[in-house]
């Protein structure tokens, strides 16, 4: 062989060689990351993962992990942000993550608009690409709708203001009793 072919190909392995030892310790730390989330480290899972985010920014499976560790702990905003960016590199189950914060946000029409959405990404032409995860999210967007237009249906039939130290100090349930008899 050539000894610049040679100097090629050895350089084309100590490159693949780095990107293989690379990818396996990026995968290590993503399953860390999940450890730790797994072991109430909420906190210092976001904080690795964001690590491996600015390490890593075509990586869609890192933001969104990140999504679901921002949910776990509360931080809505941050979840739905690091679930867009997933979408925006390709993952099919950040589009689902997102489905399901609009639903836990009640917004009934954006779940369904983004569960059609990830399942549109599921067929290319009639060919089925990847099978539907989705599970029972249109019972669940089901329930939400019913949920509200039950809501929507109460009445507020008469409303009565009591100042907030009178009110502490009566018996609530005396106090219900008084309202519903002094109408009699």
């Amino acid at each position: 062989m050539q000894p610049l072919l040679k100097r090629q190909i050895l350089r084309k392995a100590v490159v693949l060689l780095c990107l293989g030892i690379s990818t396996a310790a990026q995968g290590a730390s993503i399953d860390e990351a999940r450890v730790l989330a797994e072991d109430g480290n909420t906190a210092e899972a976001i904080v690795m993962l964001q690590q491996l985010a600015a390490e890593s920014p075509k990586n869609s499976e890192i933001p969104k992990l990140l999504g679901d560790m921002y949910l776990a702990s509360g931080q809505d905003a941050d979840a739905r942000t690091a679930y867009e960016e997933a979408r925006k590199k390709g993952s099919r189950e950040a589009i689902l993550a997102l489905a399901e914060l609009a639903n836990l946000r009640y917004e009934v029409d954006e779940a369904r608009e983004l569960v059609e959405a990830y399942r549109k990404t599921l067929k290319k032409g009639k060919r089925t690409v990847a099978t539907d995860e989705s599970g029972d999210i249109d019972d669940r967007i089901d329930r939400t709708e019913n949920m509200l237009g039950r809501v929507e249906q109460i009445e507020v039939i008469d409303s009565l203001v009591v100042d907030a130290d009178d009110f502490c100090v009566v018996d609530r349930f005396h106090f219900l009793i008084l309202l519903i008899y002094s109408d009699l």
